[in-house]
């Protein structure tokens, strides 16, 4: 992955005690990026936050990595979107886990919706 530091984001979220798990996805994961990409982030939350929260969030992350940063919530993704959630879930790069038994279920649950899905 060019030009990130992958530990100095996870350092960050992990830090956020309402984020269970974060994937970087898109370009960076796949090593495809250029100049002008922005980094695309997913995270699953405890409880989602607010609008204000998560803009908060964004601007933090876009200061350590000096990009535009797409934050995408993994809650409810796998209903609203199973295409998107399985692309990140099977194509991204892991930063963190606070609960490997939960990460289980949800790619599991992911897998299934995205599977009804096709």
């Amino acid at each position: 992955m060019n030009n990130i530091n992958q530990k100095k984001i996870a350092e960050l979220l992990k830090g956020n005690q309402n984020i269970k798990f974060a994937y970087i996805f898109g370009s960076f994961a796949r090593n495809q990026n250029r100049f002008g990409s922005d980094l695309d982030i997913a995270v699953l939350f405890k409880h989602e936050p607010d609008l204000l929260s998560i803009g908060q969030l964004i601007i933090e992350l876009e200061e350590v990595v000096d990009l535009n940063v797409d934050l995408v919530s993994l809650n409810n993704l796998s209903e609203k979107n199973p295409k998107l959630a399985y692309s990140i879930i099977d194509d991204g790069i892991l930063l963190f886990c606070t609960d490997q038994k939960l990460l289980s279920q949800y790619k599991k649950m992911t897998y299934l919706k995205y599977l009804d899905f096709k």
